[in-house]
């Protein structure tokens, strides 16, 4: 009787993608616990905006744990939780700083959205609300660099941004990205809370591997001028 190997059966590897999802799911959930209660259990009202700010911190370090593990997936076919771990570990205190910095910046801007709003400064808020969306998308590719590149963080805080400027046709990817991941939250609040974040995460990093790859030839065709 010929024996066979279950591992080699597609079945198998499907299985293990799928559990690698979830775990890696999974993960991005511990690390931000606080802001996922907050989100349930907290209204979204200005009172409770330092509360949403303070959660909000781990953010950073947890995508770049999963911008790390779907970068090696796309590129090598593995989902490591090993990756993860060791790659929060590695950028804990930048991605920390950076979070901090992206936090602040997105307190500042809500209050004075909604300060415009109650003034019916409909110019303004719209202005701000861009300006706060920019800044979140220069967040992800901020985290994404971090996952993937060693950065300074005067280099962190400009590359992203340079980034989308330059390339601007990234910004819709991104941003229609965002959209499907709000989109399952919306539709399958529950169902989605088990996979939305590591599907968010596969999807985001194939345009933001094209966008460094750009940026990357940007800047050594200005060292070599």
């Amino acid at each position: 009787m010929k024996s066979t190997d279950i591992t080699s059966k597609p079945i198998f590897k499907y299985s293990q993608r799928i559990v690698g999802f979830f775990l890696t799911n999974l993960c991005f959930l511990c690390f931000n616990f606080f802001l996922i209660v907050a989100f349930f259990f907290i209204p979204p009202t200005m009172d409770n905006i330092l509360i949403y700010s303070g959660s909000a911190l781990a953010l950073g370090p947890s995508l770049i744990g999963l911008f790390k593990v779907m970068y090696n997936y796309r590129e090598y076919g593995e989902l490591s939780l090993k990756d993860y771990l060791s790659s929060v570990r590695r950028n804990v205190t930048q991605g920390l700083l950076y979070s901090g910095l992206h936090v602040s910046l997105s307190l500042v801007l809500i209050v004075d959205i909604v300060y415009f709003i109650n003034r019916s400064w409909w110019g303004l808020a719209l202005l701000f609300g861009l300006i706060q969306l920019f800044s979140f998308l220069s967040f992800l590719v901020g985290n994404y660099y971090l996952a993937n590149f060693e950065l300074s963080f005067k280099s962190l805080l400009r590359l992203p941004v340079y980034s989308l400027i330059v390339h601007p046709q990234f910004l819709l990817q991104f941003i229609g990205i965002i959209g499907i991941a709000l989109a399952l939250l919306l539709v399958l609040p529950k169902l989605a809370m088990l996979f939305v974040f590591a599907f968010f995460g596969y999807l985001f990093t194939k345009p933001a591997k094209l966008l460094s790859g750009k940026v990357q030839i940007d800047l050594e065709v200005a060292n070599n001028e």
